[in-house]
């Protein structure tokens, strides 16, 4: 994972983790190798980007439709 500053973290999910696609909530096993994901979390001592909130999905504009 590579947050904005292109900094590499390794990045987990708890039990405090919301995971969403669009308006629905989800659970983790709905999330599937090649989602898109967006999420908000923080650094803890150990280095390791823990995510409290986590969205699935396409994100903003048209992106590609139709191509």
């Amino acid at each position: 994972m590579y947050a904005a500053r292109l900094l590499h973290y390794t990045a987990e999910v708890d039990e405090n983790t919301s995971f969403r696609r669009g308006r629905d909530n989800i659970t983790f096993p709905e999330v599937k190798v090649g989602d898109r994901v967006m999420g908000r979390g923080k650094v803890g001592s150990n280095g390791v980007f823990v995510f409290e909130n986590l969205n699935v999905g396409g994100f903003g504009g048209r992106g590609r439709q139709g191509a």
